[in-house]
């Protein structure tokens, strides 16, 4: 049996804020034995990250009290000081970081930053490190590693960040490896070959592995064991197949049934954690609501994209010119009240064809139609109007909202640039508004930061929907999002779908999300749609091998499952 590398007892965090203590770990107690994989697994704000933080003695002390035990090798990790755990941080526990793109240094060269615990803790000369860091990074699957060692992290793709962090975190052979979400928001092609690396290394140095994550796919393929976080406190805990095939926790079996399958009944309403309200589209008393345009005759397109193409030119440190084709000759239509999904992995293409369609982006030939009406033509101004009715909800939650304003003045913002509501009235109608997307209207004056990922989600959906929208472009609306608040998302993009007749372009990289929400699928590779799909049975119908690849690496929740059957897949 193999021996307890890793105890905790007691473990507490608690944060000192302005408003009081906030008390974020609640006393939680497990054990991690040499080689085994624990899966933690919860919503955001439950305590997983604040667990890893206090084990790798990254909290400041003034600002967060840290209590308990916490046993790796025989040593209390929690009792020892800055200097003590320095020594230990990078050697015998490393940990790699949700964002790779904040947590590496910008300033600094990809080789030195992999190099650095070798040079730190091994007492490396910089060249020898730097040979070692190049064979790092040929681990994690990076080709011509020693071209790499001299880039900077803005020069890497988010899964390149993600593998070079990995291969940092990995160069003096851990005893225990924390990763904290390393996945999100990766396509699921670069997340399968991160988490391909991670388990190989971990077989190779019988390293141990605590793994934090909402994606119930990835704990179904490489964990041992679960324990389920649920408002700083473990509310199950068991192995793999205990948790999936058995579950006792009602927290637990919500969870489960909130992830969109592959495998499962698309007809059936994803679970929702929290309890859902319903939906309801009240009208202003005394004013009639903006009247949307005549819904055309069904069967015809509402929107016609005819062999459009955005090809970029750029030049080279040589002083050559070079030409990315990010959207090559792509054509597609969408009906009234369709779903349309578009899927593939980061760098496809997906969002700059978006923005090509709203004329965000000037496309360099071809042409679309919205309503018979040919907008690569129109003037700027006319286009602008065409937006009322055309609206774009972003990936990023944080991101897409302005800080400096409440969500009031957010969702304000469009009705007051296009006036559509008297300012008088404006407030009962974003009250409505954020009715329409259940968020408290009391809430109207608070700021972004004051929302959780799934509030200010609704926040921008709110916003998209305040000019009456025939149409709605969401470009990953749910790819950064807890499965719990995902669930919440689609089944509120399909309810508004239903009440407000509207038609949706539904933009992900997960092909068991859109085969959730929408009625077909454009697969699209290299800037072109290589297959459209229909979603009844998307296994039995995908021929391209790139469709084919995207399915082989969707990680199933289901531990005697690991990878859904492709036809023809290899």
């Amino acid at each position: 049996m193999p021996r307890t590398l890793l105890k905790t007892e007691n473990l507490l965090v608690r944060y000192h804020g302005h408003d009081g203590e906030v008390t974020a770990v609640s006393g939680v107690d497990f054990s991690i034995a040499e080689g085994e994989s624990l899966a933690v697994v919860g919503e955001s704000g439950c305590g997983k990250t604040s667990v890893a933080l206090a084990l790798m003695g990254l909290f400041p002390a003034k600002a967060v009290d840290v209590q308990g035990v916490a046993t790796l090798d025989g040593r209390d990790v929690l009792s020892l000081s800055q200097a003590e755990m320095r020594e230990v941080r990078g050697q015998e526990i490393s940990m790699i970081f949700q964002d790779p793109m904040t947590s590496l240094n910008p300033y600094l060269r990809i080789g030195l930053q992999v190099a650095e615990p070798l040079i730190y803790h091994r007492g490396m000369r910089k060249r020898a490190a730097r040979e070692a860091a190049a064979g790092l990074l040929e681990s994690v699957d990076f080709t011509s590693p020693m071209e790499h060692l001299s880039r900077y992290p803005h020069e890497f793709s988010g899964g390149m960040c993600q593998r070079a962090m990995i291969a940092s975190a990995l160069s003096c052979s851990p005893k225990l490896l924390i990763a904290d979400e390393p996945t999100t928001a990766l396509d699921v092609i670069t997340q399968d070959r991160v988490l391909r690396v991670v388990q190989e290394m971990r077989g190779k140095q019988n390293m141990a592995l605590l793994l934090i994550t909402h994606d119930l796919g990835i704990v179904a393929s490489i964990a041992d064991r679960v324990a389920i976080m649920h408002n700083g406190e473990f509310v199950e805990m068991g192995t793999v197949h205990e948790i999936f095939s058995n579950p006792q926790h009602d927290y637990t079996k919500a969870l489960l049934a909130a992830v969109p399958r592959l495998d499962g009944n698309k007809s059936v309403r994803l679970a929702s954690v929290q309890k859902e309200e319903q939906i309801s589209t009240p009208a202003i008393e005394d004013e009639p609501t903006p009247q949307q345009s005549p819904t055309p005759p069904k069967g015809n397109s509402l929107i016609q994209v005819e062999d459009l193409s955005v090809h970029f030119h750029l030049k080279t440190p040589s002083g050559d010119s070079r030409t990315i084709k990010a959207v090559d000759r792509v054509s597609l239509e969408i009906k009234p009240g369709e779903v349309l999904g578009l899927v593939g992995q980061s760098g496809s293409g997906k969002s700059t064809l978006v923005r090509a369609i709203l004329q965000l982006i000037k496309p360099t030939s071809g042409r679309v139609k919205y309503e018979g009406r040919e907008l690569t033509a129109l003037p700027e101004s006319a286009v602008r109007e065409v937006w009322k009715e055309l609206q774009l909800i972003f990936q990023d939650p944080y991101g897409s909202l302005n800080s400096r304003m409440t969500a009031g003045q957010i969702i304000s913002r469009p009705l007051l640039n296009y006036g559509i509501t008297p300012r008088r009235k404006t407030r009962k109608r974003v009250e409505e508004l954020m009715t329409t997307v259940q968020l408290d209207p009391a809430w109207l004056n608070r700021y972004p930061h004051e929302f959780s990922g799934g509030q200010r989600q609704r926040i921008g959906i709110a916003r998209a929907l305040a000019c009456n929208p025939r149409v709605l472009f969401c470009d990953e609306p749910v790819s950064a999002l807890d499965v719990s608040i995902q669930a919440d998302i689609i089944n509120l993009l399909q309810d508004l779908t239903e009440a407000l007749s509207l038609t949706l372009l539904f933009i992900s990289h997960d092909l068991a999300v859109v085969r959730h929400i929408a009625d077909r699928i454009a697969v699209m590779n290299h800037g072109e749609i290589v297959e459209w799909l229909k979603t009844d049975d998307i296994c039995a119908e995908a021929s391209h091998p790139y469709t084919k690849e995207l399915l082989a690496a969707i990680p199933i929740p289901d531990p005697t499952v690991h990878r859904i059957e492709v036809h023809g897949a290899t």
